[in-house]
């Protein structure tokens, strides 16, 4: 079985064709993250498993002042990752590395980890790397978890073994952790993270999460997060 580090490096190969981010799934992603982070208005920012930066790059186009580092392991997506800030003349510090690992940063006041914990087997060490960059009462820790439980997953894990041969699919539902929203606050108390706010939002499935439809108006997509929302957006904040 491939890694997740071999996939992603391919996945960033292909990425001109297979990229998410115009379906309505990953543009709701979009909307909320970066509406969340502009509520917040940090003076800089710490995307972890950044990918190919999309999620960052729509938060610099609101804050473009805002100070951003990039972490990711494959060096193809993290090239895209520039690629797609700097062309806002936004020029973050880039650092490829394992998440796997403890990693020492400055602080930050808002920390990311968007579509990439359910691939971290080491969630420890995330977690410290999140507290070290932590300050006291002000970092914020932005996470996208999917409720691996929910329905709809569940039935779309079951459609990617008749579609197993699609990359993207490939991508997203190759070595996925079920890791429960208990156990995630568990991992992030240990770290002295409690969380304080959480959105539901999606229909993750594969062929409805390529759908390249309008969003309507913000009350569908409200709708649609509320009846089978699979993924979730939650806030933690240190403890002290």
């Amino acid at each position: 079985m491939s890694s997740f580090s071999d996939i992603t490096e391919e996945y960033s190969k292909n990425y001109s064709d297979i990229s998410d981010m115009k379906s309505m799934y990953f543009r709701r992603r979009l909307e909320i993250v970066s509406q969340l982070v502009g509520t917040l208005n940090p003076g800089s920012l710490l995307d972890l498993g950044c990918g190919s930066g999309e999620v960052t790059a729509e938060i610099g186009k609101l804050m473009p002042n805002v100070e951003i580092t990039l972490v990711d392991e494959s060096l193809g997506m993290l090239k895209i990752a520039e690629e797609n800030l700097k062309a806002l003349q936004i020029d973050p510090q880039v650092i490829q590395a394992s998440l796997e690992k403890t990693l020492i940063f400055t602080q930050k006041e808002v920390i990311l980890l968007i579509g990439i914990v359910a691939y971290i087997e080491n969630m420890e060490a995330v977690v410290n790397t999140c507290k070290i960059c932590a300050m006291k009462s002000k970092t914020k820790v932005i996470i996208q978890i999917t409720d691996m439980y929910h329905p709809l997953h569940l039935a779309a894990r079951f459609i990617y073994r008749i579609f197993k041969g699609d990359k993207r699919s490939k991508l997203h539902y190759t070595n996925l952790k079920q890791r429960s929203m208990k156990a995630l606050d568990s991992a992030m108390c240990a770290g002295e993270f409690k969380r304080t706010n959480t959105k539901r939002y999606g229909f993750d499935m594969p062929g409805v999460m390529d759908l390249k439809i309008p969003l309507f108006t913000n009350k569908f997509a409200r709708m649609v997060d509320r009846l089978v929302g699979t993924d979730l957006i939650c806030t933690y904040e240190t403890m002290n």
